[in-house]
């Protein structure tokens, strides 16, 4: 679910995006099984593999003030690479839910 402009900016850095079930468990399980030591979701959690297995705000923080002190950035310097796609996202009730397979054809 992550704004298009992260796959993008990552992207350019030759950095490999891997699209997992929305949660902390599904994140963690899929970098097990490529070897990952960073993931994250939307929602703002960031697993640090080195240092836990489910998001902790307090361990991205102490990150992102390191790796502002290495570069001798600002938080707001640091953050001009990225570029945010507009998006937008809405909740639409379904009144019938109908199964997948009657989609599908044979």
């Amino acid at each position: 679910m992550a704004n298009m402009g992260l796959d993008e900016t990552l992207g350019n850095y030759g950095i490999r995006i891997i699209k997992t079930k929305v949660g902390d468990r599904y994140v963690m399980e899929s970098m097990g099984e490529i070897g990952a030591n960073l993931g994250g979701e939307q929602s703002g959690h960031i697993i640090f593999k080195d240092y836990n297995t489910t998001g902790d705000g307090l361990i991205t923080a102490l990150q992102i003030i390191k790796i502002m002190i290495e570069k001798k950035k600002t938080l707001s310097e640091l953050s001009k690479i990225l570029f945010k796609f507009p998006q937008y996202i809405q909740n639409i009730k379904v009144l019938k839910k109908v199964p997948w397979s009657q989609f599908l054809k044979s």
